[in-house]
């Protein structure tokens, strides 16, 4: 059985620290118990089915879910969907898990990926 996450979230939703237990209480013994190991704040009780969060995650509580941590400065929150958007949308095809694009932060575009040379095609 999974051990017992709650993310500590800082005044701006962001993921501060992960603090993983040992035993399985109730809800609030749980987050109790996060506050005993890492001091007074508010908590997050990470449930099975939730997408994992790292520190710098950002919860959203309207939709009580996390997002990952921001991947580019140029990028905005969905707040509907705790998912990250870029200021160009994704190229046409666009499949994270067959990079063909990538996304420069200087340039604040997508350039074509050559994986097999390991390049960008400009």
């Amino acid at each position: 059985m999974a051990h017992p996450t709650v993310a500590k979230i800082d005044e701006n939703n962001i993921v501060s620290n992960i603090i993983v237990l040992d035993e399985l209480e109730t809800d609030l013994l749980t987050l109790q118990k996060a506050e005993d190991i890492a001091g007074s704040g508010t908590y997050k009780l990470i449930k099975y089915y939730d997408k994992k969060p790292s520190v710098f995650s950002i919860y959203v509580p309207a939709i009580d879910k996390f997002s990952s941590p921001k991947p580019y400065e140029s990028w905005t929150l969905n707040y509907s969907t705790a998912e990250w958007e870029p200021p160009i949308a994704y190229p046409e095809g666009y499949d994270e898990s067959i990079p063909t694009h990538v996304w420069i932060e200087d340039e604040e575009q997508w350039f074509q990926w050559d994986s097999e040379n390991k390049t960008i095609i400009v």
